[in-house]
């Protein structure tokens, strides 16, 4: 073989181990171990494994959780410990070389559901061993014990039961006139009287005046940051009277002046005015909680339900003179703010008796970006609020954002049985035109108007 054909054979071998080299490393490449899934939903005490794709045999991989509300096995195992929000960052150990594979964001929610439809059956056992105790007693005073027992303990359990209440959107139409009525003369046609002092009414101040803005600061122990809130007090506020107390929720990127936008001292002195809602105390935090100090998403928003429940409703109730049952406790937001609503509103039944979800934004079941904050299962209402709940959901007929999330979440509610009134609408602008139900306040100010009617009345 002469010099230039071995040249040629050495120069195609070489070009093979080259195109081969580059193949090697593009297939390696595909191959490279990554998440299956970047979000887990788990209640506690329940296990999830984190999965990852393509795999090294040869390779270690660590997990290392960032809160002690999750324990992490060796094997990615997750064991849920207490409720709320863990991650948990994946890496991957070959030979010497460590790398990153990313984070796994873990929600854990948990069993109060189970506590709460457990409750009369607890309370009925709870009874028993009371019953058996007075038995006991009998054989020492037979002739007296038994007459005086029983009249005392049978009419007391009757007044414990509440009424049943809760009503269908064709009664709320009924009672309410819906949101576009033209026939209500208190309804949303007629949606420019709210801006401006009623008709027949003289007030002696201007109307922002009538209500009393006050903006406080209170110390949140779960994130242990100070956080600015929003307060109106009602029209001569006295510490000698108890009210009742609405809390409103902004939506994503903003905070606790955004619905001072929504013209509420208005909304709010025109219905009280006509006698359409009662006095009361509305309370405008910032729902976003940042805890360990980091910002994590749509989580700090979802965070704020421990914040909420420990923090700032002990801290008004014991600031203002307010009625702390859950039939004068409501919460409502718009968007982000609707979401958290129907969030914490679904945890905290026995606190919560109204709640109001403006075009609310996707996450509380899963899909393409986040687990589900509820399992199909647990996003109802239980057997022992059913009957006693307000859920007010509205969907703008225009919404570009959120989209048919609203809708999505009024058909869970359908087909899973939880009562609940719910409204497709354009919205009103203040000059009392029908507006397109895009994804803004045209819509959220005329849902606070209805939702505001429809609450503390039972």
């Amino acid at each position: 073989m002469n010099q230039k054909a071995k040249s040629l054979i050495a120069l195609t071998l070489g070009a093979t181990m080259v195109l081969s080299g580059v193949g090697s490393t593009q297939a390696d490449a595909a191959k490279k171990a990554s998440l299956a899934k970047k979000s887990y939903s788990v209640k506690v005490g329940k296990k999830v494994t984190i999965k990852i794709k393509n795999k090294n045999k040869k390779a270690k991989y660590i997990f290392k959780a960032n809160n002690k509300k999750v324990k992490v096995s060796k094997k990615g195992v997750v064991t849920a410990k207490k409720a709320g929000t863990a991650k948990v960052k994946v890496s991957e150990k070959l030979k010497k070389k460590t790398r990153k594979l990313g984070t796994v964001k873990v929600v854990i929610s948990a069993a109060k559901k189970a506590a709460d439809n457990t409750k009369p059956a607890t309370n009925v056992e709870t009874a028993k061993p009371v019953a058996s105790a007075a038995t006991t007693e009998a054989p020492s005073v037979a002739p007296s014990a038994e007459p005086t027992v029983a009249p005392t303990v049978e009419p007391t359990v009757a007044p414990t039961v509440e009424p049943s209440w809760n009503i269908s959107q064709e009664q709320d139409e009924k009672d309410y006139g819906g949101f576009n009525n033209s026939n209500d003369p208190n309804g949303m046609k007629n949606f420019d009287s709210y801006i401006k002092t009623p008709e027949g009414v003289e007030l002696d101040d201007p109307d922002y005046e009538q209500l009393t803005f006050q903006s406080i600061t209170y110390t949140a122990t779960v994130s242990g940051e100070e956080k600015p809130c929003n307060i109106y007090l009602p029209r001569n506020y006295s510490t000698d009277k108890k009210y009742p107390v609405l809390y409103l929720f902004h939506g994503g990127n903003n905070d606790e002046n955004s619905w001072l936008s929504g013209k509420i001292p208005f909304i709010l002195l025109n219905l009280i005015v006509k006698g359409q809602a009662k006095d009361m105390i509305v309370v405008i935090p910032r729902i976003i909680t940042h805890l360990n100090g980091e910002s994590n998403g749509y989580s700090d928003y979802d965070n704020f339900y421990y914040e909420f429940k420990t923090d700032l409703i002990p801290y008004i109730n014991s600031h203002y003179s307010t009625l702390t049952d859950r039939n004068n406790t409501a919460i409502a937001g718009y968007s982000m703010g609707g979401r958290e609503a129907l969030n914490i509103g679904l945890k905290m039944l026995d606190q919560v008796a109204y709640i109001g979800a403006f075009e609310p934004a996707p996450g509380l079941l899963p899909y393409t970006n986040e687990g589900g904050l509820f399992t199909k299962e647990s996003f109802a209402l239980s057997d022992q609020y059913k009957n006693n709940t307000l859920v007010f959901i509205t969907k703008g007929i225009g919404d570009e954002i959120v989209g048919d999330w609203p809708r999505t979440y009024h058909e869970h509610f359908v087909e899973n049985g939880t009562p609940h009134v719910y409204y497709e609408t354009g919205g009103f602008t203040t000059s009392g035109k029908e507006s397109t139900g895009a994804h803004g306040w045209e819509v959220w100010r005329a849902s606070l108007y209805n939702f505001a009617k429809r609450i503390f009345n039972h």
